[in-house]
């Protein structure tokens, strides 16, 4: 799984702001900064990742407040 194309299918959505692809305990996890004002829900997002055969196997979804860069 390669982090850009499956990121930017995350990014489309209105309420993202940035995503990040990472592998926790040994699966793939989509890491989303939501836009400000805005509430991502793990159901919207996971609805994404199901949508596209690259991220299908995206299973959990983890939200951070800020991304450092």
């Amino acid at each position: 799984m390669f982090p850009v194309p499956c990121e930017a299918f995350f990014n489309l959505h209105e309420k993202v702001e940035r995503s990040a692809l990472i592998e926790y305990k040994g699966s793939p996890v989509i890491v989303i900064e939501c836009k400000k004002g805005q509430t991502c829900t793990k159901e919207e997002i996971l609805s994404i990742a199901q949508a596209q055969t690259q991220t299908e196997a995206i299973q959990e979804v983890f939200f951070h407040p800020s991304f450092p860069v």
